[in-house]
C-alpha cells in the first residue's frame, strides 16, 4: 500500500520500504501522480518465498522503476528468507543501510544516549 501512496497519492515520500510487495496489479501501467518523484524505494524479496516467486518478483519490480526511477530504487533478494519479516542478519542489513542512506535527520534527544548506536554504511 505504501508504494501505491508513493506513486499515485501525489504525495512526495522520502522512502519506502516493501517486503515481499509490489505495486497493485490495477496500477502497474498508471502514470505517477509527481512528474519527478523524489522517493527513495527498498523492495526486500525472499529467494525461498512461495508466495511470490524471484521471476514474478523481478518483473512486478521492473514497474516500480519505471514509476520511481531506476535510480530510486533497490531490490534486495535475501538467501533463506520466505514471504515475510527478515529473520536474520542478512535480512536486516539491507534494511539497516537504508536507513543510514535515506533518513534526514538524527534526532539531537537521543544523541549522546549511551543505549543509542550510530548505523552507517
Amino acid at each position: 500500500m505504501a508504494l501505491d501512496l508513493a506513486a499515485f497519492g501525489g504525495v512526495p515520500l522520502g522512502g519506502v520500504i516493501s517486503i515481499g510487495g509490489y505495486l497493485m496489479d490495477e496500477v502497474q501501467n498508471d502514470p505517477p501522480a509527481l512528474k519527478q518523484m523524489p522517493t527513495q524505494v527498498l523492495v526486500l524479496q525472499g529467494d525461498k518465498d512461495d508466495t511470490r516467486p524471484i521471476k514474478v518478483a523481478k518483473d512486478k519490480f521492473k514497474c516500480i522503476q519505471r514509476v520511481f526511477g531506476a535510480s530510486n530504487c533497490v531490490h534486495k533478494v535475501v538467501d533463506g528468507m520466505g514471504h515475510g519479516m527478515p529473520t536474520n542478519e542478512a535480512g536486516w542489513q539491507p534494511l539497516m543501510v537504508f536507513f543510514a542512506n535515506n533518513l534526514s535527520s538524527a534526532s539531537p534527544a537521543l544523541a549522546g544516549q549511551a543505549d543509542v548506536y550510530e548505523v552507517t554504511r
